[in-house]
């Protein structure tokens, strides 16, 4: 008998997607109920399986263990039976004996290395009639509406098909059209920024250089000790350099009243070491 330790290995969610793999071309759900999801007589399967054929039709459901306790403790599963063609039990290799089993359940095991499914004991087909409950379950929470296109047959699918190719095609050339031209735009926008900064740090060393003169001609020592009329002459000198300056090179609003700023404090500087009233 094998023990807890190497079965913890393998979880439920494993052995589903096994179980899903195995019936890629049938209809398959997991976590599917009986009817309702109220009331007595509730049963859950883990999985359910049920062929596509109608000469052969048949369901199967499966209970997965997925540790020996587990399975010794639960044995509600034999009320699946009258739900399904085909019982069985899916649990890892070597956890179950086939013996400890119903006759007509089955068992499957799930090799936790190859991720494949053996069956150990085949279940005994059995002929039910499908449960109306279970089918109006699967109807209302397991399926999906049909939806837009509708084909009525092959042909109409490729003609269908190849429509919407030519349409995707044109739709990829207008679409890449417009994007080289929105490129193309960013582009031109991203140089005329580039020539715009290098504009205003043309200006700003203008305006430095602006600041300068007036440096060297307030403190200069030919005009410190001004009076009287020379003093305002120094002011309107100080005016035409900035007006001079304006002319050969625009500055900006911004500039302009950092600018005014500027000079505002250097013409407050001369009227205090003057002792010009403001």
């Amino acid at each position: 008998m094998k023990t807890d330790k190497p079965e913890s290995k393998v979880r439920a969610i494993d052995i589903k997607r096994a179980l899903a793999f195995r019936h890629c071309k049938e209809f398959f759900v997991t976590e599917c109920k009986n009817g309702p999801s109220y009331g007595p007589g509730l049963l859950i399967f883990d999985a359910l399986a049920i062929d596509k054929s109608w000469a052969h039709p048949c369901t199967t459901i499966y209970e997965i263990k997925v540790s020996r306790s587990d399975f010794l403790r639960d044995v509600k599963y034999c009320e699946y039976a009258k739900y399904c063609n085909r019982l069985y039990i899916a649990a890892p290799a070597g956890m179950i004996k086939k013996e400890e089993l119903p006759l007509e359940i089955g068992l499957i095991e799930f090799h936790h290395k190859s991720k494949a499914l053996r069956i150990k004991k085949r279940a005994t087909y059995r002929n039910v009639p499908v449960d109306p409950d279970l089918l109006m379950y699967i109807f209302m929470s397991k399926l999906e509406n049909d939806r837009i296109p509708f084909y009525s047959d092959q042909k109409e699918f490729l003609e269908a098909w190849v429509e919407e190719k030519r349409i995707n095609n044109e739709l990829g050339k207008k679409v890449g059209t417009k994007m080289a031209k929105e490129i193309t735009a960013l582009a031109c926008e991203k140089d005329r920024l580039e020539h715009k900064i290098e504009t205003m740090k043309r200006r700003e060393k203008d305006n430095e250089d602006i600041f300068d003169e007036i440096t060297q001609i307030v403190y200069s020592d030919e005009n410190v000790g001004y009076q009287g009329r020379r003093r305002w002459n120094l002011i309107n000198k100080l005016k035409d350099i900035v007006q001079e300056r304006k002319g050969s090179c625009p500055l900006g609003i911004k500039e302009i009243a950092d600018l005014s700023n500027r000079l505002s404090g250097e013409i407050e500087k001369i009227k205090s070491r003057y002792g010009m009233e403001s």
